[in-house]
């Protein structure tokens, strides 16, 4: 079956964050595409500063990848974008709900937003920001998703919390993703961050984008 560019190049993501170095031959059985195809692919990718080619083939460019990744990177990008993302949100909460928030910078927004004009809220999150942007809210009772705290995404990782969903009920929950396609929905690149949406009832899948 023929990939879209944008899946082909999430599988060579992949690969790459698994084994850090590949040649083009590799790739090219791995994924079933010519290596002049993954050639174009690669050096489009290193322009976008995801990996950095070698002779023959290609490395994970581990120093932007932290860059990409990190929670005070990501909180700078679309400021503007994510405020008026958060100030919608807001229409779609009531007073006595409980909502999800994950650990993404635009969930921060939104509790931002929350604490401009508090409600009588239960806010469940995955996020150390969120929940201590929330907690000297007396009208908002916080519940934080148990895990490891991670270094990057200064989010909780991990299967412990997920117990915790089965034990509250939803309302809404607001979540991001690092990338969307028709054919597979909604797909995040860590695992961790899959299961905790995937309890909660979201059709997500494992995969390696760039938005």
């Amino acid at each position: 079956m023929k990939m879209f560019v944008t899946e082909r190049r999430d599988k060579i993501m992949e690969f790459l964050i698994d084994q850090h170095r590949l040649t083009v031959k590799e790739l090219s059985a791995k994924i079933g595409v010519s290596e002049a195809t993954l050639r174009s692919d690669l050096n489009k990718m290193e322009a976008e500063g995801l990996l950095v080619r070698t002779h023959g083939g290609a490395v994970l460019n581990d120093t932007s990848e932290k860059t990409e990744t990190s929670f005070s990177a990501r909180e700078k990008q679309h400021k503007e974008e994510k405020m008026k993302m958060a100030v919608k949100a807001l229409e779609f909460i009531s007073e006595k709900q409980c909502i999800l928030l994950d650990g993404s910078s635009t969930a921060l927004e939104i509790a931002r937003q929350l604490k401009k004009d508090p409600m009588r809220l239960t806010v469940v999150t995955s996020g150390l920001y969120t929940a201590l942007e929330l907690s000297d809210i007396p009208e908002i009772t916080v519940i934080m998703i148990g895990g490891m705290v991670t270094n990057e995404s200064k989010s909780i990782e991990g299967l412990m919390g997920l117990s915790i969903l089965d034990n509250v009920h939803i309302d809404i929950m607001f979540t991001s993703a690092n990338g969307f396609s028709a054919e597979s929905g909604l797909t995040d690149f860590n695992l961790y961050e899959v299961q905790i949406k995937k309890g909660n009832g979201q059709q997500i899948t494992q995969s390696r984008c760039v938005d």
